[in-house]
Order: C-alpha cells, then sequence, then structure tokens
C-alpha cells in the first residue's frame, strides 16, 4: 500500500484518495506540506521496481528513508518542493536521479546513501543543500551547485572520493563543513562575498592543495584549513574576519605569509601543529597580537623559522608588549622549546 511519513507523524496512509497537511521541521522551522498520495511506492525487500512520485505532490520526506534494499528509479513529478531525507541511509541505492525545477529542499536527501555514485541533475531551485550528500563515501560524480542555494552546510561531508570541480555563487551564506573529510578532493575553490561563515569548510582535506580564495564578507574562518596536511597555497583573509580560531592545525605543509587583519579576535591554536611554517606573520593593527604571540596555544609547533611583524599604535613603548612573550609560544608539547623566530615591532602599517 502507498504511505507518507514525516518526522511528526509518524504513520502509514492507506487511503488511496487522502489528502492531508503535515510539517516537516529542519532547524526549527515548521515546512507546510500540502500531500497528495504517492502512485507507486516499493514497501517489500530488494525492490527494484520504480517510485513514482506523481504530479501534485509537494513533499516527499523521508520517503525512501532506511529503504535499505530499495534498488529501483526515483521518477519525480514537476510540483515537487520537498525532498528532505527522501533516501537518507538506503545504503544500498544507485540510480541515476533528475530532480525537478521546483524542488526547494534537498536537506539530507542522500545522506548515508554509502553505495550512491551515480549521475545526478541538479536543479538552481534548490535554497536548502545541506547535508545532502553527506556521508557517501563513494560518491564522486558531477555535481552543479544551484544559484540559488543559501545553504551548503556539510553538502559533501564525509565523501570520501569526491573530487569534482565546484561552482559557488552569490546566493550562499553557508559553507560549514562543505567538504570536510573529503580527503581525495583537490580543486580550486572561489567562495563568493555572500559567504559569511567557512568554519570547517575544508577541514581534513588531505589532498587538497589548489588555490582557495576567500570572500570579502567572511567572518568565521575557524578551523578552516585543519589538518589539510599537503595545503600550501596563498590564502588572504578577509577584513572582515573574526574567528581564525584553528584556522591551519595541523597543517603541516603550509608555509605562506599570513596578514592577521586587526578584527581578528579568536587566534588560539591558529598555526598549532604547522610545523613547516618558517613564513612571515604579519598581525596589522589588531589589538589582540600580545595575545597572540605569548599565548601557548597560538604558534605551538616546530617552526623551522618563522617571523612576526607586529604594527599597531602604539600608545606607550611597544616593548613593553614582550613582556607577555616566552618560548613557551614554540612549545612543541613534548616539553621541547624552538627559539627559531623573530619578532619585529612597528609604529605604521606594514604593507606585503
Amino acid at each position: 500500500m502507498p504511505y507518507f511519513r514525516t518526522n511528526i507523524v509518524n504513520e502509514s496512509i492507506q487511503e488511496e484518495s487522502l489528502d492531508f497537511t503535515a510539517y516537516y521541521v529542519n532547524n526549527n522551522v515548521n515546512y507546510p506540506l500540502k500531500v497528495k498520495l504517492l502512485t507507486t511506492l516499493a514497501t517489500d525487500s530488494n525492490q527494484t521496481n520504480a517510485v513514482i512520485i506523481g504530479n501534485g505532490v509537494v513533499g516527499a520526506n523521508q520517503l525512501l528513508m532506511n529503504k535499505n534494499n530499495f534498488l529501483g528509479d526515483v521518477v519525480f513529478s514537476n510540483s515537487l518542493k520537498y525532498a528532505c531525507e527522501m533516501l537518507t541511509n538506503s545504503v544500498r541505492f544507485n540510480r541515476p536521479l533528475v530532480l525537478p525545477n521546483t524542488l526547494k529542499n534537498a536537506y539530507r536527501m542522500l545522506a548515508q546513501c554509502n553505495n550512491f555514485n551515480s549521475s545526478i541533475t541538479v536543479p538552481d531551485s534548490i535554497e536548502d543543500c545541506s547535508r545532502m550528500f553527506q556521508q557517501c563515501y563513494h560518491f564522486n560524480q558531477p555535481v552543479h551547485i544551484p544559484s540559488k542555494a543559501i545553504k551548503c552546510k556539510d553538502m559533501f561531508s564525509w565523501c570520501h572520493n569526491f573530487n569534482q570541480p565546484i561552482q559557488l555563487h552569490n546566493n550562499l551564506l553557508d559553507c560549514t563543513y562543505m567538504f570536510q573529510l573529503c580527503y581525495n578532493f583537490n580543486q580550486p575553490v572561489i567562495i563568493p562575498n555572500s559567504v559569511v561563515d567557512c568554519d570547517y569548510m575544508f577541514s581534513q582535506c588531505r589532498n587538497l592543495n589548489q588555490p582557495v580564495t576567500i570572500g570579502h564578507n567572511v567572518v568565521n574562518c575557524a578551523d578552516m584549513f585543519q589538518l589539510c596536511s599537503n595545503f600550501n597555497q596563498p590564502v588572504i583573509i578577509p577584513n572582515t574576519a573574526i574567528n581564525c580560531y584553528s584556522m591551519f592545525y595541523s597543517a603541516n605543509n603550509f608555509n605562506q605569509p599570513i596578514v592577521i587583519p586587526s578584527n581578528v579576535t579568536n587566534i588560539v591554536w591558529m598555526f598549532f601543529g604547522a610545523h613547516n611554517m618558517y613564513s612571515n606573520i604579519y598581525i596589522n593593527g589588531n589589538p589582540n597580537a600580545n595575545n597572540f604571540i605569548s599565548r601557548n596555544n597560538s604558534l605551538n609547533g616546530n617552526f623551522q623559522r618563522i617571523n612576526i611583524h607586529v604594527t599597531q599604535n602604539f600608545t606607550s613603548s611597544p616593548y613593553s608588549m614582550t613582556n607577555g612573550i616566552s618560548f613557551k609560544a614554540m612549545d612543541d608539547g613534548n616539553g621541547y622549546y624552538n627559539q627559531n623566530y623573530n619578532i619585529y615591532f612597528y609604529n605604521n602599517y606594514v604593507a606585503i
């Protein structure tokens, strides 16, 4: 028998002519779904028949969720708007998909489809792509990022094999965790100026060593290149940035000059474990300069050679700042201290 399920209405609907209104909750937002029943739906094991989503159907949230044996095609109508968690954890599903150009929300649509590696046509109409392919371990197919997408949080996280060109568009706000744990990802990325949050965006992209351009309005760069062990490309931190916590944490090969803008307030663990860093750090007009230099966690690691350039409008002698500096700032974590660094103070902005 056909049925429809949401995460609130958790029961089977048996009457073929029934229409009803349900609500799907995503990040505390209720999405009203006027639902008409589907023409067919696979419910038995090892199902290879197609699932056809009938005309007039607006929502198919969780429709085939946890259907471990579903192997058939999915045919979409041009009325569908919501496909949240539609195929989540359907671990054997691996069929091509052509999504309708009416679709708005694809939150976790294919999450945990461990074997999925088929072609997918993604329309520009989708606004929420969050976790769309999360934990699709084998997935490595071209994907169009919708021009209307606002959220791409975790879109490809845990897609270990994913390595395809990506073009992001100017409606996008949230890129957090977008490529986290994409071990094979190695593509240039231009982050548009609309983006605000890049927290963990490339975390543990072990093979990444391509140019990354950060948009001019990004506020959060925390953990952005964390454990990107091969990454060694120039990075320009925008003046809007506030949080650079662990930005290059254990990015073992990173060795590029960095300007830390004046608005940045959190620099804890920023270069922790970046063992090959022997370049220049420019702290331009940043009132947190003393914290950056003196705090143990900011610069831990066995650096080859590092020069720290501090530029501020000092109201007193800049050398008083050295009172907070100790060799513990270069503690390698095992009690050994590396003194291969220089600190320079300037009264004026230093351009590079």
